[in-house]
């Protein structure tokens, strides 16, 4: 029964993976069962300057390969998606997005940026699109787009929250972005029937959802797990053994030395945002705003916790795909 799934979904991927670009190393890894772990690239096309977010994402790449999986960089080059990038195409991209010539590529803006053969990075909806139809499960990013303040009103909802709960990819994440409503957020991703959970690291009896810089938010994670066995154990019971088509968060708390204080950034949270409404800036434009202004306010304190949780992630989503491999290599048929 496993296997005619296996193979069902194997052959509903190579329709999808037709149209996309991957590379020979991640199709080699994929068909010698070997882990891999996706990466988004609007963090390269709208999260850093030229050269530091070329650099930023070589870092990361070389951190999944250093803990023993093969790194899978998405993105679209010239209209067509990629699914692992080389070094020369992760330059190129950065350096066009220096020049403004990037589009942030979420679910809805796949066929526009396709079609006028645009650059674009790839947001985590469009990552996990890609890392499904690439047949990749685990995928590595900084933070979980959401709900925005006042998003009962506005309906300002990122197409993270709905492509989570139609597309079987596990994020590992530091929870979802400050700027946010949590509490909101968290009751979307009940609603999806999305997984939540938080790496227990130290033993504590109160786990929250860390909150990006911080590793506390206020709120309660629905779940946690203290080993990355674990993690591993709970895609493979929920996206193989009972094939449930929606995606995985595995919040990984910042390191304690990196972590910014939860009362200081919601300061510096709150009058960016005042800013934002004042000069009547929302949707797909918001969130890289919100994390600019915190930058500023915060002298670069914010970027570099940024920089520091995201090659902690990816540490984290590399060792809970080996240890999903192992078990999928494991499996009795």
């Amino acid at each position: 029964m496993l296997l005619a799934h296996r193979r069902l979904l194997s052959s509903s991927q190579a329709r999808g993976s037709f149209h996309i670009d991957i590379s020979e190393e991640i199709k080699h890894a994929l068909n010698s069962s070997k882990p891999v772990v996706s990466l988004e690239s609007t963090i390269i096309t709208h999260g850093l300057p030229f050269p530091q977010n070329f650099e930023m994402a070589k870092q990361v790449e070389e951190v999944v390969r250093d803990n023993g999986a093969i790194p899978a960089t998405c993105a679209f080059i010239d209209g067509k998606p990629r699914v692992g990038l080389s070094e020369l195409s992760l330059k190129y991209l950065a350096e066009q997005a220096n020049k403004g010539k990037a589009n942030k590529v979420s679910r809805r803006d796949i066929g526009y940026t396709m079609a006028k053969g645009y650059n674009g990075g790839t947001t985590i909806a469009s990552t996990m699109i890609l890392s499904h139809m690439a047949g990749i499960k685990v995928f590595a990013t900084g933070g979980l787009g959401g709900v925005h303040k006042g998003g009962q009103n506005s309906f300002d909802v990122s197409a993270d929250l709905t492509e989570l709960g139609r597309t079987p990819v596990s994020v590992v994440c530091s929870g979802p972005k400050s700027i946010l409503d949590i509490g909101l957020t968290l009751e979307f991703l009940e609603t999806q029937g999305v997984f939540v959970g938080t790496y227990n690291d130290d033993g504590r009896l109160d786990v929250e959802v860390p909150g990006f810089y911080c590793r506390e938010s206020g709120y309660r994670s629905p779940y946690d797990f203290s080993s990355f066995e674990e993690a591993a154990s709970i895609i493979h019971n929920h996206n193989n053994i009972m094939s449930l088509n929606s995606g995985n968060i595995f919040c990984i708390p910042p390191p304690r030395e990196s972590a910014l204080s939860s009362s200081f950034i919601s300061k510096v949270i709150d009058r960016a945002n005042q800013e934002a409404i004042a000069q009547n800036i929302s949707g797909k434009n918001l969130t890289p705003f919100l994390l600019s202004k915190i930058a500023e306010e915060t002298n670069g304190k914010s970027v570099e916790c940024n920089i520091k949780f995201v090659l902690n992630n990816a540490r984290a989503a590399t060792q809970i795909a080996t240890s999903l491999s192992k078990l999928e290599n494991n499996v009795s048929i």
